[in-house]
């Protein structure tokens, strides 16, 4: 029987200290594309390239035009309303955003004939440059000493790789155990690094360094992805592959091969209030998935996303770490593996091959699964204020995945064989998990941290939400998150130029605001920034089902009469918010 170490921290939380000590945290709150999202100025129509949205035509020399007349620069290719069919894949250069209408009124609709391909790339590759270390470094160090800087210069990314047949166990995941990180300057022979190590290297592990020529910000907004074909080898959606300071915001992506989105080897990539659904296969041997982060890639975020119906909706494998998957909803897991149920498959995984030290947060999910499938995963990934509600959460044992964190989730399925709170492994971190209605371990209800990557109440949360939203001390198995609301009301995506891009968004955001809240007839509508209110206004009830649609008014409010008390969602331009009606 492998022990399992829980910590009871007494110590005073008026001094500040967080839950979980710094050595067994690094800095989540570099996930995610830092800085400001780019806005370009130019702007290109699919239709002036012979781009016709009829579901019949098909539009690949007309996107390969448009893709070409950017000429290598900055720029949109814009798809209007209609559903545009594809019998190609394509590469996405640096900076060009493919961008629709809508994720509900633009289709990009694809049938590859079953060629092993996937549909939008963004690829960048490996240089020649190369460095090893010459000195030990430490986790949470922010520099390297390498044997030689020639070809390097500050901006350039680096991946520090290492030997790692010792911590993975498939050899195709081989020299993924590292770090993909920006330089910040370089003196002497020793790199000042962007972000600090998330591991410790040591010299017998012979430790180097890679430069990159990362592919960079390209982008994918507010349209929906249909993949028609099925094929034999494992082909994504979206691949990111050597890829840094990208984004996919607002799209709704419909059956995968292999994964709606794929992340390898690649940093600060954001995925954002998007809604993956369905596959063509759920069996073994990778098939299903939702997002996959992999290959070393780190700093991710993958934040306010919905997952329906996949094997695995959120994965990490292959030396992944410092992710962030945060305020996610994920429901009807399903997978075929006999004998197991077909909904017991884990929706937020941790998949072996050693992915380390990746924080999963505040998300709505089934079953949260480390497994063994690859092997051991790395230490101090941490599970802290997420809600599994089916089978609850189950660690695998052969072998265990030692010094995780476990803080302030909620396991709260009652039924029989569900409501599972099986850890295995030693070393763990637990405190203020609340297990079916009992806080494990005891003692431990005292939990102060509300988040371990934002700083402050979430940008992409409605006004007036509370949060935190999970665990102690908000109401056991009450409260939801934006995106799980989201799916309630029949709003799948979050298609809006303000993109929420890293936890310190832009200062410009027009955000606005409903008082009272709970409410009675009336809602009015207050805006900090200087934009003309949104005119488009909707009032759904807790099934989707459309009640009110108005215009922005005079009065800047929504009348509620003849609604009877309840919540309420209302939608304003872009932004959604939660009400409660009483009487």
């Amino acid at each position: 029987m492998y022990r399992i170490i829980t910590f009871l921290l007494f110590f005073s939380l008026s001094c500040g200290a967080q839950i979980i000590p710094a050595s067994r945290r690094v800095q989540w709150n570099l996930a995610g594309f830092r800085g400001n999202i780019p806005s370009y100025g130019r702007l290109v129509s699919i239709t002036s390239f012979g781009g016709t949205g009829d579901s019949v035509t098909v539009n690949n020399s007309a996107l390969q035009h448009a893709i070409q007349s950017l000429g290598g620069h900055s720029g949109v290719i814009y798809f209007p309303e209609g559903t545009y069919l594809f019998t190609s894949a394509f590469t996405i250069p640096d900076s060009v955003v493919i961008r629709g209408a809508s994720s509900d009124s633009t289709c990009l609709r694809f049938n590859l004939a079953g060629n092993n391909q996937d549909l939008f790339t963004v690829q960048g590759y490996l240089s020649e440059v190369h460095a090893f270390f010459t000195q030990p470094a430490e986790k949470d160090s922010s520099f390297i000493s390498v044997d030689n800087v020639a070809g390097l210069a500050p901006g350039d990314y680096i991946r520090i790789v290492q030997n790692d047949s010792s911590l993975v166990t498939s050899s195709w995941a081989y020299g993924s155990v590292g770090q993909i990180v920006r330089i910040l300057s370089i003196d002497s022979t020793r790199i000042h690094l962007d972000s600090p190590l998330r591991k410790s290297y040591a010299l017998s592990e012979h430790p180097r360094m890679i430069k990159m020529l990362p592919a960079r910000y390209a982008g994918f907004e507010c349209f929906r992805i249909e993949r028609m074909d099925v094929t034999t080898g494992q082909t994504s959606n979206i691949q990111f592959t050597y890829a840094v300071k990208c984004w996919v915001a607002g799209l709704e992506s419909d059956k995968a091969n292999y994964a709606h989105i794929n992340i390898s080897a690649s940093s600060n990539v954001l995925v954002s209030g998007c809604y993956f659904h369905h596959a063509f296969d759920y069996g073994e041997g990778g098939r299903g998935y939702g997002v996959v982060l992999e290959y070393t890639s780190g700093e991710c975020l993958v934040q306010n996303n919905i997952f329906n119906f996949l094997r695995h909706a959120m994965l990490l494998q292959a030396g992944s770490n410092g992710n962030v998957v945060g305020y996610n909803y994920s429901l009807n897991p399903n997978w075929d593996q006999f004998p197991f149920p077909d909904n017991a498959s884990g929706d937020a995984v941790l998949h072996g091959n050693y992915a380390y030290a990746n924080l999963f947060e505040s998300n709505i999910i089934q079953n949260i699964v480390i497994d063994d499938s690859h092997g051991i995963n790395g230490p101090y990934n941490t599970f802290f204020r997420n809600r599994a509600e089916l089978y609850g959460l189950v660690m695998n044992n052969n072998p265990p995945s030692n010094y995780q964190n476990f803080v302030g989730n909620e396991i709260t399925n009652t039924g029989f064989l569900k409501g599972q709170y099986a850890l295995n492994g030693a070393g763990h971190l637990e405190y203020g998990n609340n297990v079916r209605g009992t806080i494990t371990p005891t003692n431990t209800s005292n939990l102060p941290d509300s988040s371990y990557y934002l700083k402050s109440y979430p940008e992409f949360y409605p006004p007036l939400y509370t949060w935190p939203s999970i665990g102690t001390p908000a109401p056991y198995n009450q409260l939801g998150i934006p995106a799980k609301d989201r799916f309630t009301s029949g709003m799948y995506t979050v298609c809006s130029t303000n993109v929420h891009t890293s936890v310190n968004p832009g200062p410009n955001r027009n955000r606005i605001r409903l008082f009272p809240n709970p409410a009675e007839n009336v809602v009015y509508i207050s805006s900090d920034g200087q934009n003309v209110l949104p005119a488009d206004i909707e009032v759904r009830d807790g099934t989707g089902r459309l009640l009110i649609r108005t215009k922005h008014n005079a009065c800047k409010c929504i009348h509620l009469n003849g609604l009877p008390e309840g919540i309420y969602f209302i939608r304003i331009g872009t932004q959604y918010f939660r009400i409660i009606k009483r009487e």
